[in-house]
C-alpha cells in the first residue's frame, strides 16, 4: 500500500540510526524501504551505515544514491527535495516521505486508502510555509490561493505515486525536471510544488487526499530549534508523555472504525545539537521508557551550528 522512503545524509547518520532502530522495534516485518543518501560521494555515508544497517535485517531495503537517478549532485538542500519526488520511479505504491529526524515511539499504524484516497493532516499553525515560496509556485505551475492552503507541508507526509510522477514527467523526465526545479524559485519546497500541482494541474487536493481529523495526528509531536527552545523542550516532553498514553479521538463525522494512528514524532539534528546536558539526560530517559536508545554523545560533542 506504501512505500517508506527516507532521504538521509552523512551529517543525519546518528539520527537516521534512531530511526532505524524505532522501526526495528515498531515496523511490521517486510515493510518496503527506500533510503535516498543524499551525497555526491556515498563512500562514507556506507562505511558508517554499516553499523547500524543489522536494524533493517527483518524489512525489504534498497538504498539509492543521486547517479541512480542520473542525477549531477548541486546544493543538498535542493537534492534532498528531488529525491522525494524521484522516489516514485523506484515503486508502483504509494508514498510515506521520511527524514531523518522522523522515528517511532509506538506500533506504527498504517492509515487506509478511502476510495482511492490517501491521507493528509490539515495545515499546522506552529511551522507554516513561507508566502513567498507559495507565491514563486504560483508564478510558474498557476494561481492558487494561500489562504485556502489546507495540507500540512512537513514529515512523515503521504505523497501519490502517480501526482508524483506526473510532475516529473510533465517536465519530460527526471532530467528535464531536476532542471527546472532547480532554476524555477530562489527558495524551494518540493510539498509546496505538490500541492500546488494538485490544486492548479489537477482536480484539487480533495479529490487524491482524504483529511485526517485525529487532533492527534499521525506525524506529532516536533521538537525543533527555536529561539523559544527551553519552553518548546518542556513541551515536547508533556505531549510525548501525554501522547504516549493517548487512546484515540473518535470523529462523529466519519463512519469508518477509529484506529490509534499516532506513532511518529521528530526531534531535528539541529535541536539534538542545541541541547544543554539536562534536557539530552531527560530526552534519552523519556526514550528511553519506550525501548530507544539515543547516540548523540559524538554528535554532539562535533556539533556546530549551521545557519539556514
Amino acid at each position: 500500500m506504501y512505500d517508506l522512503v527516507v532521504i538521509a545524509c552523512e551529517r543525519d547518520l546518528p539520527l537516521l540510526r534512531l530511526q532505524a532502530q524505532s522501526m526495528a522495534l515498531y515496523l511490521p516485518r517486510k515493510t518496503r524501504i527506500h533510503i535516498m543518501v543524499n551525497e555526491k560521494d556515498p563512500k562514507r555515508f556506507f562505511k558508517k551505515f554499516k553499523n547500524f544497517s543489522f536494524f533493517y535485517k527483518e524489512f525489504k531495503l534498497k538504498t539509492y544514491t543521486l547517479a541512480d537517478f542520473n542525477i549531477e549532485p548541486g546544493d543538498p538542500y535542493e537534492d534532498q527535495q528531488i529525491l522525494k519526488l524521484a522516489a516514485s520511479h523506484v515503486t508502483d505504491n504509494h508514498l510515506l516521505i521520511l527524514d531523518c529526524q522522523n522515528f517511532l515511539f509506538r506500533p506504527y499504524v498504517q492509515l487506509p486508502i478511502f476510495d482511492g484516497k490517501i491521507p493528509y493532516r490539515k495545515v499546522d499553525g506552529q511551522y507554516p510555509m513561507d508566502d513567498t515560496i507559495w507565491k514563486s509556485y504560483c508564478n510558474k505551475v498557476g494561481p492558487c490561493n494561500y489562504e485556502d492552503r489546507r495540507m500540512g507541508l512537513s514529515t512523515p507526509i503521504y505523497l501519490r505515486n502517480d501526482i508524483c510522477r506526473h510532475i516529473i514527467l510533465s517536465y519530460g523526465g527526471m532530467q528535464a525536471f531536476v532542471e527546472w526545479f532547480r532554476l524555477a524559485t530562489n527558495r524551494k519546497s518540493e510539498f509546496t510544488l505538490y500541492y500546488i500541482w494538485t490544486e492548479v494541474k489537477l482536480m484539487g487536493i480533495q479529490h487524491y487526499h482524504y483529511l485526517e481529523s485525529d487532533p492527534f495526528t499521525w506525524a506529532s509531536p516536533y521538537l525543533r530549534d527555536s529561539v523559544t527552545f527551553d519552553k518548546d523542550f518542556n513541551t515536547y516532553v508533556k505531549q510525548l508523555n501525554e501522547i504516549k498514553e493517548y487512546t484515540g479521538y473518535s470523529d462523529p463525522h466519519i463512519t469508518r472504525d477509529f484506529v490509534n494512528k499516532c506513532c511518529w514524532t521528530s526531534i531535528n539534528h539541529r535541536a539534538w545539537g542545541e541541547m544543554t546536558s539536562w534536557q539530552y539526560t531527560k530526552i534519552t530517559h523519556l526514550l528511553n521508557k519506550v525501548q530507544l536508545e539515543p547516540k548523540f554523545e559524538e554528535y554532539r560533542v562535533d556539533y556546530k551550528r549551521v545557519q539556514v
